[in-house]
């Protein structure tokens, strides 16, 4: 095959896997926010400028389908729980219009021996092998919010998104390795790396109990 075609033919196996990982399972204990308001502190929804923080403690799980089966975050790759963030500004330029964008930066990592034969890219990694991988990604979200309904205590409006989402992926494993073309190797170490502009469109809406009492409502997809 000509080599060309065999690193394109690798790069598209990468980014069918990357595009295929489930459920990163998520709390956010903690979150704050600080507000420039437009009017007096009893009409909290009148702010011109929003800024948010929210921290999440992140439990990675589910499978990523690679090419030669399913791969296991947990039981094959040890990935471990880590904490990440979220920022988010919110520019009211006229009463009802939003501009928005919030970042979401994650690493995560994993190290251990593999409890059981897996395949990653067409390399089979027996039981037994030292297995690292890390998962970097980086969402940066503009956006427009129009709210169809303002009151000094709420509104409810839909918003349009561009979710910019780059991911990178390496994996390094040392063992017995046994590669597509069926000859071993004792190591092995793959990368790829993906970016999707990903367009999101819903609704928002937020309501305040009082001048930093709120609760948020979000409901959209692609």
């Amino acid at each position: 095959m000509d080599p060309e075609m065999k690193d394109t033919l690798q790069m598209e196996k990468t980014r069918q896997a990357l595009n295929r990982i489930l459920l990163f399972a998520s709390i956010a204990p903690a979150s704050g926010s600080v507000a420039v308001p437009a009017v007096a502190q009893d009409a909290p929804d009148r702010y011109k400028l929003k800024i948010d923080g929210a921290w999440w403690y992140v439990d990675p799980s589910g499978t990523i389908n690679v090419h030669g089966g399913d791969v296991d975050l947990q039981k094959d790759l040890n990935f471990s729980s880590c904490s990440s963030f979220t920022g988010s500004l919110d520019w009211r330029f006229t009463r009802r219009q939003h501009l928005l964008v919030s970042a979401s930066p994650s690493d995560y990592s994993g190290a251990g021996v593999a409890s059981r034969q897996f395949v990653f890219q067409g390399n089979t990694i027996t039981a037994g092998a030292a297995v690292n991988t890390t998962l970097s990604t980086i969402s940066v979200s503009p956006g427009y919010e129009f709210d169809f309904i303002q009151r000094d205590r709420g509104h409810l409006g839909f918003e349009v998104l561009a979710n910019l989402v780059h991911v990178n992926a390496n994996l390094n494993a040392t063992g017995v390795i046994t590669k597509p073309d069926r000859t071993s190797s004792a190591s092995y170490s793959g990368s790829g790396s993906v970016f999707a502009p990903l367009p999101v469109i819903g609704l928002i809406g937020r309501y305040y109990f009082g001048p930093r009492v709120y609760i948020d409502a979000v409901g959209n997809g692609m």
